[in-house]
């Protein structure tokens, strides 16, 4: 009885995996996003949206600066300190706890 192999994906660059890993890299350097500059009306309007978040434990979408990406999730927050610039919230999808900065905070709104 003869057994089917089945079809065998190539990849070019794989036989080669320091060019395959160089090539990467370049993609990934296009792809990254400059960060954004908030105004002042902008970060004091986030500023109230944290706090009122943080006191009444309503969820929001929280979108910030990570690696040259720009990354978005869903969450409560937990923790602000503003002489820290640090602010804390859990994830919904994750229920994990994420730290970010909030000099790298570009948008916060409730659901």
């Amino acid at each position: 009885m003869q057994e089917d192999r089945g079809m065998k994906k190539w990849r070019a660059f794989v036989t080669m995996p320091e060019q395959y890993i160089g090539l990467q890299k370049i993609i990934n350097k296009q792809l990254e996003i400059s960060k954004s500059h908030l105004t002042e009306e902008q970060m004091e309007q986030m500023n109230y949206i944290l706090l009122e978040a943080l006191h009444t434990l309503k969820t929001v979408h929280i979108t910030y600066y990570k690696n040259g990406r720009h990354i978005i999730e869903t969450g409560v927050i937990e923790f602000v300190d503003s002489t820290k610039d640090l602010f804390v919230f859990i994830n919904e999808a994750e229920e994990g706890r994420n730290k970010v900065r909030l000099s790298d905070l570009i948008e916060v709104s409730f659901i």
